[in-house]
């Protein structure tokens, strides 16, 4: 009986990463982070996370939807940004942030940007950012936000240098009541 266990427990493991193998490189590393990013743990000291809310009312079918995810974007650490209501110009309701810019030369920080809109939901949505390269996990986190309301929300991630070469995919994953909804872009480490 341990040994059956054992095969049965051992084909287990091991189907996943078959079924990932007749997949794209990009494919197999969009559904790595997505699943990292299911399993992520709680952002850690040294990692920022924040969410602003710019208020939104939604109407007709446009509200059917009860959120849904903006984009997901990375930058190299700056002081300063993001930041909210800081444009010049326009200032209410405005995002400031480095140009996005998927790059990240070697031993530096980058900030992790996830942007997603809530049309009807309140409660408490998890943000989760992960990072993946084909079927290795570089880095994943979550923070979780509590009583929101309707409105557009920015959340970051400070993440600190890592120890990786090659190109990657970043996901970022919003789940607000049991629904989830994610974005993705290329990163390349140097």
């Amino acid at each position: 009986m341990k040994f059956f266990c054992a095969v049965l427990c051992a084909a287990t493991l091991l189907l996943p990463g078959r079924a990932m193998a007749g997949q794209s490189w990009e494919d197999q590393s969009t559904d790595t982070a997505l699943l990292a990013a299911d399993r992520a743990v709680s952002a850690p000291a040294g990692f920022a996370a924040r969410a602003m809310p710019e208020p939104y009312v939604g109407s007709g079918a446009a509200a059917a939807r009860a959120f849904f995810t903006n984009f997901v974007a990375t930058m190299p650490s700056a002081n300063s940004v993001p930041c909210f209501t800081c444009v010049n110009g326009t200032q209410a309701g405005t995002l400031g942030m480095d140009d996005p810019y998927n790059y990240v030369a070697t031993g530096s920080s980058q900030t992790f940007l996830v942007s997603w809109t809530s049309l009807t939901f309140k409660g408490s949505c998890t943000v989760a950012i992960s990072v993946a390269s084909g079927s290795k996990v570089i880095e994943s986190f979550k923070h979780t936000f509590s009583n929101l309301g309707t409105g557009a929300y920015d959340a970051w991630f400070v993440s600190q240098p890592v120890n990786f070469a090659g190109a990657a995919i970043v996901a970022g994953k919003v789940t607000c009541g049991g629904k989830t909804s994610s974005s993705k872009a290329p990163i390349v480490f140097q």
